[in-house]
């Protein structure tokens, strides 16, 4: 059984991560494309228009296309993402495969692909990874 959320303080930290990008990405970056289809609450489009002023954002005041572009792939791709991996940080079903764990189970699996150095130190395997000599 995975440990609870709270004894995993890297998968918190993540999963905190992907929860605050819902709310951020409906009510405030939706705007770029949306504002003028919608009809926000004065207190959300207060917040873009203070963001604008602010710090002077000509990318969200008038957004060229290919900033719309990138918009609505957040809209498309990133934000249903956010939830499935929200879930899955929350109930510790989320593994992240590092590169060298892919190389290492290669040369497990195909010890031919591996080239010695000169000096004979590092193992590397055509993937571009070095593992430790046995």
């Amino acid at each position: 059984m995975v440990a609870s959320i709270w004894k995993r303080p890297g998968d918190l930290l993540v999963f905190l991560y992907f929860v605050s990008h819902i709310p951020i990405t409906i009510f405030i970056d939706s705007q770029v494309l949306l504002r003028n289809y919608f009809q926000y609450p004065k207190l959300l489009t207060d917040v873009c228009d203070n963001y604008v002023r602010d710090f002077q954002d000509k990318l969200v005041a008038n957004p060229p296309l290919f900033f719309q572009v990138f918009t609505a792939c957040e809209l498309i791709i990133q934000f249903p993402f956010f939830f499935f991996a929200a879930y899955a940080y929350y109930y510790g079903s989320f593994t992240l495969v590092t590169y060298t764990d892919l190389c290492r189970k290669e040369l497990d699996q195909n010890p031919s692909y591996c080239l010695r150095s000169s000096r004979g130190h590092n193992v590397t395997t055509h993937l571009g990874c070095s593992v430790p000599r046995s």
